[in-house]
């Protein structure tokens, strides 16, 4: 008798510890289908819910799930979605939709430009115009940044108080 017991709560065990395994496999697959490879540089990441992160190249990246936003900030950084997913890629001030079977690389230059080569399928790129293209896999677009921002010091911008007409901002800044 006292076997007979034994063994049915091991059997209820196995099958608890058997779904438990199965969510956290199932889960892990929901974040897996967006991929950000060879990056170079900096990328920032804001989920779906509004959380933002932003990543080193040499810091391991946190699960992206469907739905995200990537803003490649500097150097280079190749993105897929695979599944169902749907990512959005911030090139300078344009918004890029890469989805399922779409594969793109971005590549931020100096003095604000950046290129878009999409590697497969078809991406949408919404201007900061407002305007859309569509680019197809072999397609490049360069896009210049409204507004170039740059970290030499000694830059002067317009001033923030109607009192000064420009403003020299420190290196980094």
């Amino acid at each position: 008798m006292w076997n007979k017991i034994k063994s049915q709560v091991l059997k209820s065990v196995a099958k608890i510890l058997f779904s438990f395994s199965i969510c956290l496999f199932t889960t892990s697959l929901a974040y897996a289908a967006i991929a950000v490879e060879n990056r170079t540089g900096v990328i920032s990441i804001t989920t779906p819910d509004g959380n933002v992160v932003t990543v080193e190249a040499s810091d391991p990246l946190p699960s992206i799930s469907s739905g995200a936003t990537i803003e490649v900030i500097s150097g280079t950084a190749d993105i897929s979605a695979t599944g169902s997913d749907t990512i959005n890629v911030i090139v300078n001030d344009s918004t890029v939709t890469v989805d399922s079977g779409d594969s793109v690389s971005v590549t931020i230059g100096t003095g604000g430009t950046a290129v878009l080569d999409v590697k497969t399928g078809n991406v949408s790129v919404l201007k900061a115009d407002g305007t859309t293209q569509e680019v197809t896999a072999g397609g490049t677009v360069a896009m210049q940044a409204q507004t170039p921002v740059s970290t030499e010091e000694g830059i002067n911008i317009p001033a923030l108080n109607p009192a000064n007409d420009s403003q020299t901002l420190a290196k980094g800044y």
